[in-house]
């Protein structure tokens, strides 16, 4: 009778186990489409760190300041000049909300752009991929949780998070 409800106990933990242990993070690749737009990362990364006088006021924590399009619209404006506020839609627009939904200016002046964040729920896994510039230089990070990532030049880090957490809004 022990031997059936440790059997039961097992086959029920091995089913209920997360599959984003199977999921293949060396295959997964870095998109083209980021790479090519890389010029329009670029130019928003430094229009950001020019006018970092009149969004430093605005730093949560005095760490840093989030910008996420869906969740604070028009704020910009509220922050930034006008041109410039002008110019950082205008880049969101041409990137499109496959490419770009966000920035986090950090009070180093690295710069992370939100890409993508997608949900596999054949693996229970979101992949968030992100942009991160360094105008001292950018270097690969030893990060805590599963990464993928690549330098893009002396600036420029692209990396893909793989989280098995599942957000709750």
């Amino acid at each position: 009778m022990r031997i059936i409800f440790v059997i039961t106990i097992l086959c029920v933990a091995t089913a209920c186990r997360t599959k984003s242990s199977y999921f293949n993070i060396q295959g997964q690749k870095f998109d083209n489409k980021v790479i090519e737009q890389l010029p329009i990362y670029d130019s928003l990364s430094h229009l950001l760190i020019e006018n970092y006088s009149a969004i430093r006021p605005h730093f949560q924590e005095g760490n840093s300041f989030e910008y996420i399009w869906y969740r604070h619209g028009n704020e910009l404006y509220k922050i930034l000049p006008q041109e410039p506020g002008t110019k950082v839609k205008q880049w969101f627009k041409q990137l499109g909300d496959s490419l770009i939904f966000g920035f986090t200016l950090y009070k180093d002046s690295s710069v992370k752009i939100f890409v993508r964040d997608t949900y596999l729920d054949a693996y229970k896994l979101n992949v968030r991929e992100r942009l991160s510039f360094n105008p001292k230089g950018a270097t690969i990070k030893n990060r805590e949780f599963k990464t993928r990532d690549t330098l893009l030049n002396k600036n420029w880090e692209y990396w893909i998070w793989f989280d098995d957490q599942v957000d709750i809004f």
